[in-house]
């Protein structure tokens, strides 16, 4: 393997907020958001070019692990250790 040729790839910004660690991370479909699910029964939205915090949802009682845009990026669907899914 020939790695002179190798791009690298370094962050370009830190998403800070969640209290415990995360579960998934989904990209809107227009890709300017990431939404962000974590296990301390919460999912935020995130401005991706500025990293900052757009909007804290945290009515789930349990652990929240799966995130999805819908395809239009209307909706937000999540579900939590409980096996509750709820539309947003």
């Amino acid at each position: 393997i020939d790695k002179t040729n190798t791009p690298t790839v370094s962050a370009v910004g830190e998403l800070r907020g969640h209290k415990q660690r995360l579960s998934k991370v989904a990209w809107h479909p227009m890709g300017k958001h990431v939404a962000t699910s974590s296990f301390d029964h919460s999912w935020r939205l995130w401005d991706v070019e500025t990293c900052k915090e757009l909007l804290l949802q945290d009515g789930h009682k349990n652990g929240v692990y799966g995130i999805s845009f819908h395809p239009d990026g209307s909706l937000v669907a999540t579900t939590d250790l409980d096996g509750i899914g709820r539309v947003w």
